[in-house]
């Protein structure tokens, strides 16, 4: 979308955010060819389109009042590279092949018979290229042909048996969840693309083949469990759906504005409510995020400069200041629950050196482990709690995990942020 818009910014395409796939006559679009036809890489595709006696685009079913769909103006770009030369190039392609002949795909379907076993081959090959001569390398279908075989010719080869199981369906990958995103209605053209970096932002996700964070896991759980209005696919698309009315004139603007005051009130007050139980439940998973985080994080490096050979050698580790030290170690010795003032002097300097982030950690084992584990029950499947450690601290997390995902901080934790707020 970036790119996009500086494509149009520069007034070599249309507006780019529009869901239109109209290119409605008005906008002259022989001229539009007649330019494209300056532009050596289209000389020849434009050639072959100002020759029939009449141009008309193949339209799609979608329209936007405000906007046509995509098109090039016929303004020739000057010093485009990468990404940018490739969007522009797929822009002018894909308007050109709206006005080509509808390419012919021929399939072949052989069944071939072996003892009682059944097989079916299957290819497919195009016959005619029609629009995908004008859409080029954006085109990508495969190309099977099958070997010319007669009916009730016999074939010789052999037959082997390949054992495989029902594989799951692909994850969603930046492209296909905007897809995914437009066929619900949620969201617009400008938004999309928008809602899927806040994603990778936040951490709820990874990797370009989309996988959910354990972040991202706890996140929708604990909103499911005290919020769920906050995450109702329906509202989302009522919303959006309802903009699209007032655009229209179907709907006032101040009916919308008072439903969505209902609905956001509602949500807002529920969330309050439960304030407490979702930060409880979020701050765990982002101290289990920060670990896996710290874990992958690669180990500083700098050159040794005597060392004539360059090696590579980690950093030193910094040293607590000994008085520090000393401190934080006595205060760790005094710990025995309910010894809130020694939590507090661990929590306070927890974040001056290493060696006090080693104590507090075992000094809020020690209290949590206190804790009497057959009180704690999972509000959420009622299976039991089991005491957890991360890099930041212990905590409680279902015994039913992955399965459920409910966590809460441990009483040494909580009474610690607490102390250290005050």
């Amino acid at each position: 979308m970036r790119v996009a818009q500086d494509l149009y910014t520069g007034g070599y395409i249309s507006y780019p955010r529009t869901s239109s796939q109209i290119l409605p006559p008005e906008l002259g679009l022989p001229k539009i060819i007649k330019d494209l036809q300056k532009q050596g890489a289209y000389t020849e595709l434009c050639a072959k389109l100002l020759k029939r006696k009449t141009l008309a685009p193949n339209n799609g079913k979608k329209t936007d009042p405000a906007h046509p769909a995509i098109f090039p103006t016929g303004v020739a770009p000057k010093n485009l590279a990468g990404r940018t030369a490739s969007i522009y190039d797929l822009i002018v392609r894909r308007f050109l092949s709206t006005f080509g002949d509808p390419a012919v795909r021929e399939t072949q379907s052989v069944t071939i018979q072996k003892g009682t076993g059944t097989f079916v081959a299957r290819g497919t090959h195009t016959v005619d290229a029609g629009w995908h001569a004008f859409y080029g390398r954006h085109v990508k279908l495969d190309e099977e042909i099958l070997p010319a075989i007669a009916v009730g010719e016999t074939l010789k080869g052999d037959v082997t048996n390949e054992k495989k199981m029902t594989q799951p369906p692909r994850r969603y990958t930046p492209a296909s969840i905007i897809k995914e995103l437009e066929k619900r209605g949620l969201g617009t053209k400008a938004t999309r693309a928008d809602i899927v970096d806040g994603l990778y932002e936040r951490g709820y996700v990874d990797e370009q083949s989309i996988t959910a964070s354990e972040l991202g896991l706890v996140t929708i759980d604990t909103l499911e469990r005290f919020a769920p209005e906050i995450i109702d696919e329906q509202l989302t698309k009522t919303i959006e759906e309802d903009i699209e009315k007032i655009r229209a004139g179907e709907i006032k603007p101040d009916e919308v504005l008072e439903l969505a005051q209902s609905h956001l009130t509602k949500t807002l007050t529920r969330f309050k409510t439960h304030e407490k139980e979702v930060g409880t439940a979020l701050a765990a998973a982002e101290r289990i995020a920060q670990e896996q985080a710290q874990y992958a994080r690669p180990v500083p490096v700098r050159r040794d400069a005597p060392d004539p050979q360059g090696q590579v050698r980690p950093l030193h580790r910094l040293q607590p200041l000994s008085g520090v030290q000393e401190h934080v170690q006595r205060a760790a010795e005094r710990i025995t629950p309910p010894d809130r003032q020694a939590m507090r002097t661990l929590q306070v300097s927890y974040r001056q050196t290493r060696f006090a982030r080693v104590l507090y950690q075992h000094a809020v084992f020690r209290q949590t482990a206190a804790e009497d584990p057959k009180s704690k029950i999972c509000p959420k499947c009622s299976k039991p709690l089991a005491l957890r450690s991360s890099f930041y601290g212990q905590f409680w997390g279902c015994s039913s995990y992955p399965k459920c995902r409910y966590v809460e901080l441990s009483r040494a934790v909580t009474e610690g942020k607490e102390e250290e707020g005050s």
